[in-house]
């Protein structure tokens, strides 16, 4: 006997394209948090690698001025910032001289090392700012020679808070500013 069409299950076209529906919604709704968490993310990794490219930039500059402090060994205290309006006063000095065709003494090589290097810490760190201490201002040093070690402290902002500038139209960082890199070094035996 042959089976008759009464016996094969009928489907109705309605009931099956409602199921359908709901499973392409939910697969959509599932993409669409995906997709938004890899954005995330991808700012996440962008803003750290900002962060980080910041960081090199600092210690290539902390570095480099203690190099040139290494360089100038009779320019001593002449390099010591001990505030950020310091910082600031040598980034804006227009009497600087470059020191490049003329004899300097230690002390104008030393104005003319920070007048440099501070305008490329404000151009290469987010605008930042720093404090060069020398150890007789800092007692932290008080278990070596203090006449040896020298501070390089610089603050930027890592948050960028637009809203809180963390630099100042004075030139002054809060108050409750923490240096985001900071090397202590002896430049001289």
């Amino acid at each position: 006997m042959k089976p008759t069409g009464s016996h094969i299950p009928q489907f109705h076209l309605r009931t099956a394209s409602g199921i359908t529906l709901i499973e392409v919604l939910v697969t959509v709704a599932v993409i669409g948090i995906g997709l938004l968490g890899l954005a995330g993310l991808q700012a996440r990794a962008l803003r750290d690698a900002s962060t980080a490219m910041i960081r090199s930039q600092a210690t290539a500059l902390g570095h480099e001025l203690a190099d040139r402090i290494r360089a100038n060994p009779n320019g001593g205290d002449n390099y010591e910032l001990a505030s950020t309006d310091a910082f600031c006063a040598a980034r804006d000095a227009t009497d600087a001289t470059t020191c490049t065709s003329a004899v300097c003494t230690s002390a104008q090589q030393a104005a003319a090392d920070l007048h440099k290097w501070a305008q490329s810490v404000d151009a290469r760190v987010l605008h930042g700012v720093a404090t060069v201490r020398h150890p007789a201002d800092d007692t932290s040093t008080a278990d070596v020679d203090e006449s040896k070690v020298w501070t390089i402290m610089l603050f930027w902002d890592e948050e960028r808070d637009p809203e809180r500038p963390y630099r100042r139209e004075d030139c002054s960082i809060p108050g409750d500013a923490t240096p985001a890199w900071q090397v202590s070094f002896r430049p001289w035996p």
